[in-house]
């Protein structure tokens, strides 16, 4: 096959519940997309049941199309804790079906729409031309070009790791950020990495995941993070670093400084969009620290992308300021309430069951209160919510103002999310994504005091 021939609209990597079902929208609108998938055929989509809620599955075309979803009621619970006994949980419609079943069901959709999918064929590298992301590299060096290419490899990250955008030379607004951000700036000598390490003028420090997640014992349901430390040594400017980094060009000089976990928040892709290239899927980009993996969020990611896709296409335009509207459009919609939920689900997790008793008997956290959190919506309290919280906890008022401090940690969190820049520019977005990284950080010490 010439490589002319090997030219796609959309080339994506994986072909999971978002990768299949992606090529399936692409492929039935007449575009020529190519899935590539490291596992056969029959090993694709894990067996097991999903639950997505009624009202998500009302506004998705494309589980609609899957008619071996049922219907189901049930009762609701929080994941990695059993919080009934506490919380009067309510039964709600969801909408079930087999993950493994859904997933052969769209490969097959997709194939008779036009799609292509190369099954056994593990990807190992974006390609890259200056600034664009242009193909994909298989593990034995054939290479497949694209105009858009799309990260669906879940976990594994495995184009997206790889596509940052990295300015060594933007300074730090703020020395508070320092710790927070050291491996998205040029940091000055004379601060010391994890109170190890000197940091040197011309090195700029990233986490690499060596695995992107595991799950510890059952009965404490933690998740731990294992990551490497490692540090490029380069005289080159940051745009060329990037292009570098897409490229395993020999220009950087990698080598790892240490390895820890359990401390460390994992790397997370600094942005959803570049030039000529997405990331999709829950657990691939991880708006925020704790959430690992959510269909349902996947879902409305999908109706997004597909439209920025499209569009894209059709004006042949697929730069960042172009594709930038699947970022901007997923964190307002979902990012900004998973991001406050999940951060309002470790700060109750911090209490003890007591104490949780208290905070739901006193109302200082309402049924109603509940039910929207169920929505996948955060109930951001208002300042009279505050100063009526506050009067309800005062028979404890250690507890009552250590909950509350949180609640106003959590607000911030949420009111960040929302202002997330429309358009794309590096220092706006910059500023932006490392002040997120520092509200996290103060959380998480906040919580474990």
């Amino acid at each position: 096959m010439s490589k002319k021939e090997e030219q796609y609209d959309v080339i994506i990597v994986g072909s999971g519940f978002t990768g299949a079902t992606l090529a399936f929208n692409l492929a039935i609108a007449g575009k020529k997309v190519i899935v590539f998938e490291k596992k056969k055929k029959e090993e694709i989509g894990r067996n097991q049941q999903q639950y997505v809620d009624i009202n998500t599955y009302n506004s998705s075309k494309f589980l609609q199309t899957y008619k071996k979803a049922k219907k189901v009621t049930r009762k609701v619970f929080f994941s990695f804790s059993d919080l009934s006994q506490i919380f009067p949980l309510p039964k709600r419609d969801y909408v079930k079906f087999n993950l493994q079943e859904y997933v052969n069901f769209m490969v097959d959709s997709a194939a008779k729409s036009g799609a292509k999918f190369s099954f056994d064929t593990e990807i190992t590298d974006p390609v890259g031309r200056g600034q664009w992301v242009i193909g994909v590299k298989t593990k034995d060096g054939k290479i497949i070009n694209g105009r858009i290419i799309v990260d669906c490899s879940g976990v594994e990250r495995i184009l997206t790791k790889n596509i940052e955008i990295l300015d060594l030379n933007t300074k730090i607004s703020s020395k508070k950020y320092v710790e927070t951000f050291y491996s998205q700036n040029k940091i000055e000598q004379k601060e010391k990495l994890l109170n190890e390490i000197e940091l040197e003028n011309n090195a700029f420090y990233y986490f690499f995941d060596r695995e992107f997640y595991s799950r510890i014992e059952k009965e404490n349901k933690t998740i731990s993070f294992f990551t490497v430390l490692n540090k490029k040594l380069t005289k080159r400017k940051a745009k060329a670093v990037t292009n570098e980094i897409i490229n395993k060009s020999k220009g950087i000089n990698i080598s790892p400084i240490i390895s820890y976990s359990d401390k460390s928040v994992a790397r997370r892709p600094i942005t959803l969009a570049w030039y000529g290239f997405l990331s999709i899927g829950e657990a691939a980009f991880q708006i925020n620290p704790f959430n690992i993996e959510g269909s349902g969020p996947a879902l409305i990611a999908l109706s997004i992308i597909s439209k920025v896709l499209l569009e894209a296409l059709q004006r042949r335009e697929a730069s960042i300021y172009r594709l930038w509207n699947y970022h901007t459009e997923f964190f307002k919609l979902v990012g900004k309430h998973l991001a406050a939920l999940e951060a309002f689900r470790t700060h109750i997790l911090s209490f003890e069951k007591d104490k949780l008793l208290f905070l739901f008997k006193r109302g200082l956290i309402s049924k109603t209160e509940i039910n929207r959190i169920l929505d996948n919506k955060y109930p951001k309290p208002t300042v009279l919510d505050f100063l009526m919280k506050f009067f309800k906890g005062l028979s404890d008022i250690k507890t009552t103002y250590i909950f509350l401090n949180g609640l106003r940690k959590i607000n911030y969190i949420f009111n960040h999310y929302s202002k997330i820049p429309e358009e794309y520019a590096p220092k706006p977005y910059h500023d932006w994504y490392i002040k997120q990284l520092y509200l996290f950080k103060v959380f998480e010490e906040f919580c474990q005091k």
